[in-house]
């Protein structure tokens, strides 16, 4: 009502807000006995109720949401009016501290709700009241709060309160009092107060992300001096707990642990000893009874974290790492403890990807391999992403000693498993690219047949866009692996290309080039992903510039198509980029993880990825960095050895692609 212009009329005359704000709006904010109870009996949900700002239904967020109203067409009177009353709340504060803490308690939330315009959750309040000087009333009213930390032993809340002040204005206060601050908080995160503890971890996580002109206030030089006491006083909180379920309750602790880990990378392996110990201990308190899925997420970021740059700084800590997890993730496999078990398998893929270097695969993952192909694993749908990921690390290692032990055979009967589902047809492709890539060629031959049977019958029972684009990147991935491997011209038959095509030649002739002409051609300019885009152009380029594909002998139109369409993906990226539109899926770089914000979705019930691990990236044609050069060079060395084929294609393609393809062939 406040806010309908119609009655502006009404709250401009007799001094309606002055009246409304005093017999109103401050008798609601002031503190009530149960909030009081609930601080003191149920300091986490108190806290998190706080954290939930106006949305919160409560009499106090209701009386702040008047004064919002109120702001909006009468921000003078209104903080006017609230800001005597303010004045008068601590003035009746400082009368007797000790007995007339409340009066400061409703000052300062009177201050918060007459400040912040407007907010956003992971970053905090983006607007505020410019007729209240922030920084003035948090030194004169806030930090004396936090500077001593047995100081307010009678009324926490008020600490509380200053501690969540700098939660809502972190945006707004200047730099320098923030970092002045931190040393303080850190303190308080051992508060006899669990509200008080709890409310400086989630301060002291916020400010880890915190950037002001786009650069991180805390970067690691800042934050590096304090992490060793951040760690163990945490740790302490978490493990002075008897009870699995008490053990995992403040899930803010296990937040604030992995953002240290993250926010000091570079440092933290020298601490990797005991902090694996702790992360260790607590992961097997909490097998005993899976509580919190909150809490459960962070710590297996903080493992997953730490193994990876402990591994990235002394590869050889890998197998410290693997004893330590291994009996920890043994209980996990052996109890079929289903909410750890995605966690588990992703951290395995993670450590086995370790071992890339090494000829063979280890006696523990050889043995571990053949539990994670019994079907029932694959039966919950929260395993399959890790589950998938984690045989990838096998192939990745060796693919040909597991081809060599006989167990490829069940591998495929995952894949056929996997793509007759439209919610997990990508899985079964990631997998079919690592078994094509790592598996010496001779050791498929036998199964590439039935393999392209199961994908024709499922783009003919069941067919998607998404099936579709899949399936021609998969095309684009299998014929671009020949790029990598050494010229034999002698030996033809031993070429990706060939087998491809000599492959869909036995299930049906001339079938290939009705599925290039029906589906496939149409599908590249939907291509998606960087490395996508690169493997299946270049895939696509090698198919129609091969000898193979001229013995079809394929109209040259088709080629044309594939050569436009190839252009349009290119070019369609290009633009995308330039409009910064697009960017990669996944971490791009090591350096973007301290930016990685868990408040929008942290936990999903059927799989939680671990955003501190890199996404597997499978790049067949590694050694072509620009796959427009490519192009330009294939296209211009079929024309210049007179390949008729070729240059009747790029005759019938426009105007406007022909000045692509000049553009490309000035690239070599």
């Amino acid at each position: 009502m406040v806010k309908n212009p119609r009655y502006k009329s009404t709250f401009e005359s007799n001094n309606m807000i002055s009246i409304i704000c005093e017999k109103i709006v401050l008798k609601n904010i002031e503190l009530s006995t149960t909030e009081e109870e609930l601080f003191e009996d149920e300091p986490i949900n108190y806290v998190r109720r706080e954290l939930e700002g106006t949305e919160a239904e409560t009499r106090r967020n209701a009386a702040s949401n008047l004064v919002h109203g109120l702001l909006y067409h009468f921000g003078q009177a209104t903080t006017q009016a609230m800001l005597g009353f303010i004045m008068a709340k601590l003035d009746h504060y400082s009368q007797n501290p000790s007995a007339n803490w409340k009066s400061k308690d409703t000052a300062q939330f009177m201050v918060t709700s007459i400040s912040a315009v407007a907010s956003v959750k992971s970053l905090g309040v983006t607007q505020t009241n410019q007729l209240v000087n922030l920084t003035d009333f948090y030194n004169t009213q806030m930090h004396p709060h936090l500077v001593n930390l047995n100081s307010d032993s009678n009324c926490p809340i008020l600490k509380s309160n200053a501690i969540k002040y700098l939660y809502v204005f972190r945006n707004q206060l200047p730099e320098s009092q923030l970092l002045e601050v931190f040393p303080s908080l850190v303190a308080h995160l051992v508060h006899p107060s669990v509200a008080v503890s709890t409310f400086s971890a989630i301060v002291l996580e916020r400010f880890l992300v915190l950037k002001k002109n786009n650069v991180l206030v805390f970067d690691e030089p800042k934050v590096s001096p304090y992490a060793q006491s951040i760690l163990e006083k945490l740790f302490g909180l978490i493990l002075s707990n008897s009870s699995p379920e008490k053990l995992s309750e403040n899930d803010f602790y296990a937040k604030l642990i992995m953002r240290t880990i993250l926010s000091c990378r570079n440092g933290i392996p020298n601490l990797a000893p005991v902090l694996f110990d702790k992360l260790t201990l607590i992961l097997k308190n909490i097998c005993i009874n899976p509580s919190n899925p909150l809490f459960s997420h962070f710590l297996f970021e903080s493992v997953a974290s730490l193994s990876r740059f402990t591994c990235s700084s002394d590869p050889s800590a890998v197998t410290f790492i693997e004893n330590g997890l291994f009996p920890q993730f043994q209980i996990i496999l052996e109890n079929e403890i289903s909410d750890f078990m995605p966690y588990t398998f992703q951290i395995l893929s993670l450590l086995l990807s370790l071992h890339k270097n090494e000829s063979q695969l280890s006696s523990v993952y050889i043995s571990l391999l053949q539990p994670i192909l019994q079907p029932v694993l694959w039966e919950y749908q929260g395993n399959i992403p890790a589950l998938t990921n984690l045989l990838q690390s096998y192939f990745s290692v060796n693919g040909q000693q597991i081809a060599e032990n006989g167990q490829l055979e069940p591998v495929l009967g995952i894949f056929q498993k996997l793509i007759v589902s439209k919610m997990n047809d990508q899985y079964a492709f990631s997998l079919l690219s690592s078994i094509v890539l790592y598996v010496p060629l001779r050791f498929l031959e036998n199964y590439l047949k039935p393999i392209f049977i199961l994908v024709l019958n499922r783009l003919q029972s069941k067919k998607t866009p998404k099936f579709v684009r899949l399936f021609t990147q998969f095309v684009g991935f299998f014929c671009s692996i020949d790029v990598n491997l050494p010229k034999t011209p002698n030996s033809t038959e031993n070429r990706y290309i060939y087998k491809f095509l000599k492959t869909f030649e036995e299930i049906q002739p001339q079938l290939f080039l009705s599925l290039l002409t029906n589906v496939l051609v149409q599908a590249i300019p939907v291509v998606s992903g960087p490395n996508e885009i690169k493997y299946t152009t270049i895939g696509f380029t090698s198919l129609i510039c091969s000898k193979e594909f001229s013995n079809l002998k394929a109209p040259e139109s088709i080629a044309s198509s594939v050569i436009s369409q190839i252009i349009k993906l290119l070019e369609d990226h290009s633009l995308k980029l330039k409009n910064k539109e697009y960017s990669e899926s996944g971490l791009e770089s090591e350096n973007k993880l301290i930016e990685l914000d868990f408040d929008e979705a942290v936990y999903q019930s059927s799989f939680s990825k671990l955003s501190t691990l890199e996404n597997i990236k499978l790049d067949p044609c590694a050694r072509i960095t620009e796959p427009r050069q490519f192009v330009g060079y294939e296209l211009s060395s079929k024309i210049n050895s007179g390949n008729t084929f070729i240059q009747n294609a790029i005759s019938q393609i426009s105007e406007s692609d022909k000045n692509f393809i000049q553009a490309y062939l000035q690239l070599n």
